[in-house]
């Protein structure tokens, strides 16, 4: 079996197919290649800017929302 993350599998469409609608919420839509730009940059403010390290558990509470997707 291969072990696959969400990160694994996001990183591979935004390869692959980057122009591809990802999420639609409301009347918004968000590509591959945005999804991917806007968890990276996610990702990159909870470590550089808050101190979260792999092993960290991070929640989150709020209403569903396009930004609570990523």
């Amino acid at each position: 079996d291969v072990a696959m993350l969400v990160t694994d599998a996001l990183r591979w469409w935004t390869r692959a197919l980057p122009d591809r609608v990802a999420i639609v919420c409301d009347d918004d839509t968000v590509t591959y290649a945005e999804l991917g730009a806007w968890t990276d940059a996610v990702a990159r403010d909870l470590a550089e800017q808050r101190g979260v390290r792999p092993g960290d558990v991070v929640g989150i509470a709020g209403l569903n929302s396009l930004p609570w997707c990523i």
